[in-house]
């Protein structure tokens, strides 16, 4: 007698966990193996990562161009921007990284 697997289990609800951020199912042996019967194959369970539909991560537009230099010699600033074209939602990564930009130019002398 070989073995035989039962049907999967429904996928776990553990996606709205923000530590888990996994889903799981199971199933069991309806049948074990007798007289030299093949054993099942495959495992016991299954895990796989989370598909957040609606999920929203945040974006940024991209970078606007230089400013300007603030001095035409001995050193000066110039700076760019961004801004937030899509906002994190329903569990989505925030947004990392700065508005702002500057930096030193026309520092010869």
């Amino acid at each position: 007698v070989n073995c035989h697997w039962d049907d999967w289990s429904e996928w776990s609800n553990t996606c709205f966990d923000v530590v888990v951020d996994q889903t799981h199912r199971w199933r069991k042996i309806l049948v074990e193996p007798a007289l030299n019967g093949r054993a099942c194959d495959g495992p016991f369970n299954e895990t796989r990562a989370c598909s957040h539909a609606g999920r929203k991560d945040c974006k940024f537009s991209l970078w606007s161009k230089w400013t300007e230099c603030s001095a035409s010699c001995e050193g000066g600033t110039q700076s760019r921007l961004r801004r937030v074209d899509t906002f994190a939602e329903h569990g989505g990564a925030p947004c990392q990284g700065m508005l702002r930009e500057a930096q030193a130019c026309n520092e010869q002398v």
